[in-house]
């Protein structure tokens, strides 16, 4: 049971609130849309089911049109309650709407606050040899162009071990890059693991026992001045043997780069 629950999905083990963070807008504007709607017509319903409880509804069209009028609080005054019952649902309703706005409203200011990274990795890593020793490379973008200062990059390996005693295990390790921090960082970033006897990667099968690489940036956003990070995970099947990346900067005949 226990590893049933660890390999449960991760967004299926967060709750609402993280899931509307961290999620779209999209999903943020259908959850408020169908949590709305469903309200208003789980009380239609009710005002349809009890006899001349709105004024001037004939159809459970008006009364719907009732009940999304209160839960919106507009409040024509064509339609109104009818009895003490309906006016003591129409408040639970009103108070329903009135929490409903503002879950919806926070979590829109915390997704306009939050500070995000946009930073785009490339989808492959590839191995070639750089001044004559065989180096790990990949490469990343700043697509939103702002200044990350400090930024620093963190890459670890998650590799499949046995122990003495014959036991599977998986352990991390730490992949030492040529340079894994810059003062800022605004366009791209080439980084480069050198594939050498101090590597967990090193010989000629590296990728034998290798699981996975994460590439972990951190660094402080000079717009929202604030701290932001990004991660981008490599299977065993993003890393190209003898492969070169292209130049991104181009100099043209009167030297300059673009």
């Amino acid at each position: 049971m226990k590893r049933l629950i660890q390999g449960l999905d991760h967004k299926l083990r967060q709750d609402l609130y993280v899931r509307l963070l961290e999620g779209s807008w999209k999903n943020l504007f259908l959850f408020t849309l169908t949590a709305s709607f469903g309200t208003c017509l789980i009380f239609a319903l009710i005002y349809y089911s009890t006899p001349n409880s709105v004024a001037n509804a004939e159809t459970f069209i008006h009364y719907f049109a009732f009940s999304l009028q209160s839960f919106s609080t507009i409040g024509y005054g064509f339609f109104y309650p009818q009895g003490d019952f309906i006016h003591i649902l129409v408040g639970i309703q009103s108070i329903f709407a009135i929490m409903t706005i503002a879950m919806v409203t926070g979590i829109t200011f915390a997704k306009l606050s939050r500070p995000t990274a946009k930073i785009r990795f490339t989808k492959k890593m590839v191995t070639h040899p750089r001044n004559g020793q065989e180096m790990l490379v990949f490469r990343m973008s700043n697509t939103r162009g702002n200044d990350i200062v400090s930024a620093k990059i963190s890459v670890s390996a998650l590799i499949s071990e046995k122990t003495s005693e014959g036991h599977e295990t998986r352990s991390i390790k730490d992949l030492k890059l040529i340079r894994n921090q810059t003062p800022f960082f605004k366009l791209s970033w080439m980084l480069m693991h050198p594939l050498n006897e101090d590597s967990p990667l090193f010989g000629p099968n590296f990728d034998k026992n290798l699981l996975q690489i994460v590439v972990t940036i951190t660094g402080h956003d000079s717009t929202y001045s604030n701290t932001i990070y990004d991660r981008h995970t490599y299977k065993t099947s993003d890393i190209l043997r003898s492969h070169v990346f292209r130049d991104i900067m181009l100099q043209d005949s009167k030297g300059e780069f673009y």
